[in-house]
């Protein structure tokens, strides 16, 4: 995928997007530094020997990255390119775990600078990659059966 850069006119901020590429364990650091930042409870306390603990949120969100980036995954991060290099944005996309076949779902969508316009600009690109692979991206979402059952479900983006 080739980097999007975004600039507006007369404005000396620039933020360039890129699919992820591992070059060091750093990498998989600023993302997870990012996303338990943007996204503070996603994972939620375990129940350990009785006692409920907190679950170290950079570290899971580093190892959700290597799983989605190890099974082939979609990981954009946007960094602000014309200021510290910080990561300001991150979308990750997978497979659906769902029955669907050729579908995708978006895991995390989150920026935290121009929130709305970059999160539209990563979910867009994220779109057109998984399309060039034949594949579907949508939304993973669990819906109750009269059973009561919860499962999930893979819906189309509107």
């Amino acid at each position: 995928m080739e980097p999007i850069v975004m600039q507006d006119p007369g404005s000396n901020i620039v933020v360039t997007i890129t699919q992820f590429e591992l070059r060091t364990a750093k990498t998989y650091y600023d993302l997870g530094e990012f996303l338990a930042s943007r996204f503070q409870h996603y994972w939620g306390q375990q129940k350990i020997d009785g006692q409920m603990r907190s679950v170290d949120q950079e570290g899971s969100w580093r190892a959700e990255c290597a799983r989605i980036n190890n099974a082939g995954g979609l990981i954009l991060q946007a960094n602000h390119t014309s200021g510290n290099k910080r990561v300001i944005g991150v979308l990750l996309s997978k497979m659906t775990e769902t029955d669907r076949e050729n579908a995708a779902t978006v895991v995390v969508n989150g920026a935290a600078f121009d929130t709305e316009r970059l999160q539209q600009v990563m979910y867009d690109a994220a779109e057109e990659w998984w399309k060039d692979k034949g594949v579907e991206l949508g939304k993973d979402k669990f819906e109750t059966l009269p059973s009561g059952q919860r499962v999930r479900v893979w819906v189309k983006n509107q």
